[in-house]
């Protein structure tokens, strides 16, 4: 079954994203990895002028709350670049061991799964909704 996706002509609308990391490992149980992530998106919100509305990380998962004028480049940025900065923060802090769960086999790895589990956020009951969730 195909994963959902942002659809090309709604692609500058409001939405409740996932980032999930493959294989659902917890990588991320230190600040520093809190801070890549968070950095990352102050980066990404600035860069790409989105505007973010909310937001929660886990060990395993992210939840977020995005708007810009190209969701699908935002999202594909994000995860590109955290990806790699996550595999080297794994190999500069003694976590080496799980660098071949997300190896790709064609010389990289992915550390993301994907899809992303895109909710197009239609009304502002929905909005709260999901802002309430992951507050």
């Amino acid at each position: 079954m195909p994963s959902p996706r942002i659809a090309k002509n709604m692609t500058d609308g409001c939405y409740f994203l996932t980032f999930t990391v493959n294989h659902w490992v917890d990588i991320f149980t230190s600040y520093t990895y809190f801070d890549l992530l968070i950095d990352n998106l102050k980066f990404y919100t600035k860069q790409q002028k989105a505007k973010l509305y909310g937001y929660v990380f886990m060990t395993n998962h992210i939840h977020l709350i995005a708007q810009c004028s190209n969701t699908i480049n935002f999202v594909r940025n994000y995860k590109s670049f955290t990806s790699k900065e996550i595999i080297q923060l794994l190999k500069t802090d003694n976590r080496r061991y799980l660098l071949p769960i997300f190896n790709n086999n064609l010389g990289g790895f992915n550390i993301w799964r994907s899809s992303n589990w895109p909710v197009y956020i239609e009304s502002d009951y929905f909005f709260e909704e999901k802002l309430n969730y992951i507050g």
